[in-house]
C-alpha cells in the first residue's frame, strides 16, 4: 500500500491547541466494505453557544456544510457517511455528509468557520503515533482530553467504550455524541501531588479490572476495582446500572474521576460485566496509611481496639481506632457490611479492607480509614473473652446469696438507671426490660462515658460481688443509644435477693427516726416504715436528697435495691437507694386509714369486694407489678378478676383525697 506523507502545517499549532470547537472522535475504518458507519464527532469546548451555520468540514474526499445549528457549551454534533446505517446501529439521528468518505490510511480533516478561518485540523494516520486498533479493527479514534492538541496521535486513543454491537463480525468500540474516556492504568489515574490533590481530577476515565469489596452503598454502587497490578480505585454511583454486585467479577467501567473529601473516586457513567469470575484478590500488607494505597485491598497485622466505647453499631457506620502499639489506625465499620451489629472483636487480630479517606481540607493527607468488607476480614474475630449474656442469667445466686456467675467475663446490655455514685470513675445500675439489674463498677476509670439515665449501653467485664451486692467489674462501657423509656418500678413490701439492683417502689412510708436525716450532703442510712415492716433507705452523698430537708409527711419511695452484708451467707443488709428527689412522692393521709377502704377476700380466685367507708373512690386501675395497665373500672363494690392469670397484681384506687395502691393476689 502506497501512502503519502502528510506534512504538519506549523502555523496552525497554537491555534489547534487552544481551539474551542474541537474534533474529538473519528471512526474512519469500520471494517466493512462500504464504510457505512464512518463518522466524525465535534465538541463545543467553550463556555458559550456557537452557531454552526455555514461552517464546513472537509477531508481529502469528504465534504459537509453545517446547517443553521446552535451548539451549546459541552455539547456534541456528529456527522456520518450513512445516516440510516448510523441510526440503525448507534440509535440516534445525525447529519450525513455531502460526498466522499474518510480515507482508511490517512486523511486531513479541516473544520472551517463561515468566515473562512480554519478552527481545527486533524491529520490522522493508520499507524505510527496513531492507535492502530482504529485501522479496521472496530475502534474509533477517541480524543479523551479536548484541551490537548488533537493533531498529535499520542493524544488519541482507540475508544475503550464497547458500543454494544458487532458490525460484519467485528465488535465496534465507539461512543459518538457522548463524553470520551481516557483509558488509564489505575496507578496512573489516582496519582496525587504533594498535598494529596488528584492530578487527573475531572478526567473522563475508562478502567477495567476485578470488583473488590462489599457494596458499601446498597441504594447504588460503592466498591473498589483492582487491576492486574493489584492497584485499586474507588467507584461510586447513586444508581446500580442493573449491575448485580459480585466480588470477583471482571468488569469494564467509565466515568468522571473526582474527589470526595480527599478520596479519589470514579463517578460512574456505565459499567459492563465481562465475566463472573470470583477471582481471589490478595491484600497488600502495610504498616502505614498513605495516598498511594487508597482504593487498594490492604491488611494490618496484630492490632487491637483502643477504646471499645467507639464500637457503637449505630448510624450509617462508625469509626473505631486500633493500634499495633506503634501507630494508631482508623477502621470504618459501614452499615452495609455484616460486621455492623456484632460484638466488637477482643484481643489481638489482623484486619483487611479497602483503604479510604475522609479529609475535608487541603492538604488531603489525613483522615485515612480502612473499610473491612465482611466478618472474615477480621481474624481471629474473637468475642469469646466477653460472650454476650443476659442480666437475668448472670445475676443468679445460691441459697447463701453467693453469685453463681462470680468471676465470669461477659458482655451485658441494658438501660442506665439513676446517677453515677462515683463521679471520678463509675458506679451505677443497669437494668433490662424485665427489671433484671446489676451494679456497674470501675474504681479508677470512666472509659469516656458520662452516666445518663435512659442510655442503652453494653458493658464488658467480670461478674463480681461486693458485700453481697452483685456487680460487674468493668473493662469497658459502650454507648448504644440514648433517651430510652424507663420501666415502671415493681411494688414490693420486702427487700431481699430478688430486689437487688431492681427498680422498686415501697408504699405508705414514714421516717422512723427523723434525726437520722442529716441534710448536710453526706451519705446516710435512714430507717423507714410502713407501720408493719422496716426498711433501710440509703441516701448517697451524690444524690440531691443528701442536701434536702427530711420529709415531714407520708410518702411512697422509689429506688434501686441494694445490699451491704459483709459476711456469708449474704442474706441481710438489704437497702433501697432513691435516685433523686422525685423518688420520694408525698401521699394522701387516706392511705394510712386502714378502715377507710377495705378489700376482701385477698387472696381471691374470682372477685374482689371493696368497702369505701369515706365514699371517696372515683375509679380503679388493675396493673401488673411492673406497672402495665390491664383494666380500668368505674366506681363499684365488686371487681371481676376471673380473666387474669394467677399471680400478684396492683390495684390503683383513685379517690377524691389521693391515690391508694393495694396488692392483690390472684389464686
Amino acid at each position: 500500500m502506497i501512502r503519502s506523507i502528510l506534512v504538519a502545517i506549523l502555523v496552525f499549532s497554537a491555534l489547534l491547541i487552544n481551539s474551542q470547537i474541537v474534533i474529538t472522535e473519528i471512526l474512519y475504518n469500520d471494517g466493512g466494505q462500504a464504510d457505512s458507519l464512518e463518522f466524525i464527532e465535534i465538541l463545543n469546548n467553550s463556555n458559550d453557544s456557537v452557531s454552526l451555520k455555514d461552517f464546513k468540514i472537509k477531508g481529502r474526499t469528504m465534504f459537509f456544510t453545517f446547517p443553521d445549528k446552535k451548539l451549546k457549551p459541552g455539547s456534541f454534533i456528529t456527522i456520518c457517511n450513512n445516516s440510516a446505517a448510523f441510526k440503525k446501529y448507534f440509535g440516534f439521528d445525525t447529519y450525513q455528509w455531502s460526498a466522499g468518505g474518510l480515507n482508511n490510511n490517512f486523511d486531513s480533516l479541516s473544520l472551517i468557520k463561515n468566515t473562512g478561518e480554519t478552527l481545527d485540523i486533524v491529520n490522522y494516520l493508520e499507524d505510527g503515533e496513531w492507535p492502530s486498533l482504529a485501522d479496521g479493527k472496530g475502534y474509533s479514534l477517541s480524543l479523551c482530553d479536548p484541551a490537548k492538541d488533537n493533531n498529535k496521535g499520542l493524544n488519541w486513543q482507540a475508544s475503550p467504550v464497547y458500543a454494544g454491537f458487532k458490525y460484519h463480525g467485528t465488535e465496534i468500540h465507539a461512543n459518538p455524541g457522548k463524553n470520551n474516556y481516557c483509558s488509564f492504568d489505575i496507578q496512573l489515574l489516582k496519582q496525587t501531588d504533594g498535598a494529596g490533590n488528584l492530578i487527573n481530577k475531572n478526567k473522563n476515565a475508562f478502567v477495567d479490572g476485578t470488583v473488590c469489596g462489599s457494596n458499601f452503598n446498597q441504594a447504588g454502587l460503592q466498591f473498589s476495582i483492582v487491576d492486574y497490578n493489584n492497584e485499586g480505585v474507588w467507584i461510586f454511583s447513586s444508581r446500580n446500572f442493573s449491575y448485580n454486585f459480585h466480588e470477583g467479577d471482571k468488569v469494564e467501567l467509565w466515568g468522571k474521576f473526582e474527589d470526595f473529601n480527599g478520596l479519589g473516586q470514579i463517578y460512574l457513567d456505565s459499567i459492563v460485566l465481562i465475566q463472573i469470575d470470583s477471582v481471589k484478590i490478595n491484600p497488600k500488607l502495610i504498616t502505614k496509611f498513605n495516598e498511594e494505597d487508597e482504593g487498594n485491598l490492604v491488611s494490618l497485622e496484630n492490632v487491637k481496639i483502643l477504646n471499645y466505647s467507639q464500637w457503637l453499631n449505630s448510624g450509617s457506620g462508625f469509626n473505631v481506632d486500633v493500634t499495633n502499639l506503634l501507630d494508631t489506625f482508623t477502621i470504618r465499620i459501614d452499615k452495609d457490611v455484616n460486621i455492623y451489629g456484632k460484638q466488637a472483636p477482643s484481643g489481638t487480630f489482623s484486619v483487611t479492607g479497602l483503604l479510604g479517606q475522609y479529609d475535608k481540607t487541603s492538604p488531603f493527607l489525613d483522615g485515612y480509614q480502612l473499610f473491612p468488607r465482611y466478618v472474615e476480614d477480621i481474624s481471629p474475630y474473637n468475642t469469646s473473652a466477653y460472650p454476650l449474656k443476659s442480666i437475668g442469667e448472670m445475676t443468679q445466686s445460691d441459697d447463701k446469696g453467693t453469685a453463681i456467675s462470680k468471676g465470669i467475663f461477659c458482655e451485658l446490655r441494658g438501660i442506665v438507671y439513676g446517677i453515677n455514685l462515683r463521679p471520678n470513675s463509675l458506679q451505677f445500675t443497669m437494668i433490662d426490660f424485665e427489671n433484671n439489674g446489676i451494679g456497674i463498677f470501675s474504681s479508677a476509670k470512666n472509659y469516656g462515658y458520662a452516666v445518663k439515665e435512659g442510655d442503652l449501653i453494653a458493658v464488658r467485664g467480670k461478674i463480681d460481688q461486693f458485700n453481697g451486692l452483685l456487680q460487674m467489674a468493668l473493662d469497658t462501657v459502650i454507648l448504644l443509644g440514648g433517651i430510652n423509656q424507663l420501666i415502671e418500678p415493681d411494688v414490693v413490701n420486702t427487700l431481699n435477693e430478688t430486689t437487688e439492683s431492681q427498680l422498686v417502689r415501697i408504699m405508705n412510708l414514714t421516717l422512723k427516726d427523723p434525726t437520722q436525716w442529716k441534710g448536710t450532703g453526706e451519705s446516710v442510712n435512714i430507717t423507714v416504715t410502713d407501720g408493719i415492716r422496716e426498711f433501710v433507705m440509703r441516701i448517697d452523698n451524690d444524690c440531691d436528697l443528701s442536701t434536702k430537708q427530711a420529709p415531714g409527711y407520708n410518702f411512697n419511695l422509689t429506688g434501686i435495691g441494694g445490699q451491704f452484708d459483709s459476711s456469708s451467707p449474704y442474706l441481710e443488709g438489704y437497702q433501697i437507694f432513691p435516685r433523686y428527689s422525685q423518688d420520694i412522692e408525698k401521699t394522701s393521709a387516706l392511705q394510712y386509714n386502714e378502715n377507710a377502704i377495705h378489700i376482701f377476700p385477698n387472696p381471691t380466685s374470682d372477685h374482689i369486694y371493696i368497702v369505701d367507708s369515706e365514699n371517696s373512690v372515683i375509679s380503679y386501675e388493675l396493673m401488673t407489678i411492673h406497672g402495665q395497665l390491664l383494666s380500668k373500672y368505674s366506681k363499684s363494690e365488686l371487681i371481676d378478676i376471673t380473666m387474669i392469670n394467677t399471680g400478684i397484681y396492683i390495684l390503683k384506687i383513685n379517690t377524691s383525697l389521693g391515690v391508694i395502691y393495694k396488692r392483690i393476689i390472684k389464686e
